[in-house]
């Protein structure tokens, strides 16, 4: 369930980054490496709570006509870490790098902004039981250190969100739906 909503969050994050090939897009925990001159974003699912002590009645969610899933709503927090590495040690390239880690964050961010993202609705899953519905998905803070004794540079993006939750493939009365 989690693992699938992070790499779904992953795939919408690359698709907002296809015009921009010297950044690679990774789902955690795959190492935020990039090589001189490029870059890299890790996303991941950094935290969730659930929103209620237990499943309540209104906790429901129908998949179907003949199947329905007890869903747990919750709160998350995914991250996006960005990752620049300079062409070379000089002041110009490590500008440049710091530039084009700005615009990385910036295109990310405008992407990410969209209306059907915010709503969860470009995170739907083409899969017919994905375990998981983004109901939210907005920008809580961005965060880039000043100096450039910083290398590799780096960046990132914490954005909040909302989600039900399910076993996929499994139905209210516990029998593969």
């Amino acid at each position: 369930m989690l693992n699938a909503m992070e790499a779904k969050i992953t795939s919408v994050v690359a698709d907002g980054l296809q015009s921009r090939p010297s950044v690679t897009v990774l789902q955690a925990p795959t190492p935020l490496t990039a090589s001189a001159g490029n870059g890299a974003i890790r996303v991941s699912l950094a935290e969730w709570a659930f929103s209620s002590s237990g499943f309540e009645r209104d906790q429901i969610a129908f998949s179907s006509v003949t199947a329905s899933h007890r869903i747990f709503a919750v709160s998350f927090k995914a991250n996006l870490e960005f990752l620049r590495i300079p062409a070379g040690p000089s002041t110009a390239q490590m500008l440049t790098s710091r530039a084009l880690l700005l615009e990385d964050m910036s295109l990310v961010n405008h992407y990410l902004a969209d209306d059907d993202i915010r709503s969860g609705k470009l995170f739907q899953s083409a899969a017919p039981d994905p375990g998981f519905e983004v109901l939210s998905f907005e920008l809580a803070k961005g965060s880039l250190p000043i100096g450039l004794a910083n290398i590799p540079l780096s960046g990132l993006l914490e954005y909040r969100g909302r989600a039900n939750i399910w076993p996929p493939n499994v139905s209210e009365e516990g029998c593969a739906a």
